[in-house]
């Protein structure tokens, strides 16, 4: 509103504080693999406690990954908000696991987002025993233990109940 002489201004203008900034995270591929070519968006929110976007948050997030050896973030570590989103690209490694990626921008509460990455198709076994030998003499017991990995060495822990036959000769069982 303008008053009568027209040199000063005056008027209402209504602001609204946020309590909490929080960052909230998703990643849209719950199949990653650890073959070093698995691919998730990781798609980051800036929103308030009531969970609602903030379309005016277009501030820098900081990532980073609780183990580098599980993946990278294939778009750099840090993201350029915009209209209180980003996006960025993880793309896994090798090695199975748990990943946990936190994002950081001043005057937020952080985020984590977690991540599992899943072992390959079983390709070896390695076989363990309870003794620093597999001699024994007979009517006596050693206990083996097969594990089933990953061409890359992970374990594969899904293989529960399937049926192994230790055979050391015809003549045992």
């Amino acid at each position: 509103v303008l008053n009568e002489d027209e040199r000063t201004v005056s008027g209402e203008i209504n602001l609204k504080s946020e309590k909490e900034i929080n960052l909230a995270m998703v990643h849209t591929n719950p199949n990653l693999r650890s073959d070093g070519a698995s691919d998730t968006e990781i798609k980051i929110n800036a929103v308030n406690q009531d969970g609602l976007k903030l379309t005016g948050f277009n501030e820098v997030v900081n990532l980073s990954l609780s183990d580098e050896s599980l993946g990278v973030l294939r778009t750099g570590a840090q993201i350029q908000m915009v209209e209180g989103s980003g996006t960025a690209v993880f793309r896994s490694g090798v090695l199975s696991g748990t990943e946990f990626v936190h994002a950081q921008s001043s005057g937020t509460n952080p985020g984590v987002l977690r991540m599992s990455i899943a072992p390959l198709n079983p390709e070896f076994i390695r076989v363990e025993t309870d003794r620093d030998t597999l001699y024994t003499k007979e009517g006596d017991y050693i206990t083996l233990t097969a594990k089933v990995y990953d061409r890359y060495g992970n374990f594969v822990s899904d293989n529960a109940g399937e049926l192994i036959v230790f055979r050391i000769t015809d003549g045992t069982s």
